[in-house]
């Protein structure tokens, strides 16, 4: 080949590295979402049917049993983990592969009867990338619950309990949760509305 043929060959593959570094930069750099979140006051909820007691082994059953019911049809697979604290374990769709992700949250139960989920730690694979942008990506691709809300800039995801229906006008409010001790509770109340 000429040295011309070179030259040509060195700017494209240049050309396409600036292209590939410019592209990536924006995805990772995209303006998160300026939401931000407020607790909810206490809907008037009927007087409490009874108290529940259980163990994060049980509790993790019954997430993840509803996450399948609920998300069944979805393309994306995600679990939620109670351990010392909250982990959530799912795969990001990067390019044509999946790459392994777990972000882990510090639960506390509101005095309205939500949760409220504050980011702790997040793991991508082997990469280290920016709190609120892997937010934002897990936002934008997950199919959460409409009881589900994450705000990538406070870093915290809100769980509307008291919104999340069961049959038979029964809410469930959160009263105690203390992973270390493994203590749960909650109250199941008759929807007055």
């Amino acid at each position: 080949m000429s040295k011309w043929n070179w030259k040509k060959a060195f700017f494209l593959l240049l050309f396409i590295n600036i292209l590939i570094l410019i592209t990536f930069s924006v995805i990772i750099f995209i303006s998160p979402d300026n939401r931000s979140f407020t607790i909810q006051k206490q809907e008037q909820i009927g007087e409490p049917v009874f108290h529940l007691q259980t163990t994060k082994e049980e509790l993790n059953g019954f997430i993840n049993h509803y996450l399948e019911k609920e998300l069944g049809d979805s393309p994306i697979d995600y679990t939620v983990l109670l351990t010392e604290q909250v982990e959530l374990i799912g795969q990001l769709p990067v390019f044509d592969r999946k790459v392994q992700m777990t972000l882990t949250f510090v639960p506390e139960a509101l005095e309205n009867g939500d949760i409220l989920l504050t980011q702790k730690s997040i793991r991508i694979g082997q990469l280290n990338l920016p709190v609120t942008y892997v937010m934002n990506v897990v936002n934008k691709s997950y199919k959460f619950p409409e009881w589900v809300e994450l705000y990538p800039n406070e870093r915290v995801i809100y769980i509307h309990l008291t919104k999340m229906k069961l049959k038979n006008d029964l809410r469930i409010m959160a009263k105690t949760i203390d992973l270390e001790n493994d203590l749960l509770e909650f109250s199941v109340r008759l929807d007055d509305q």
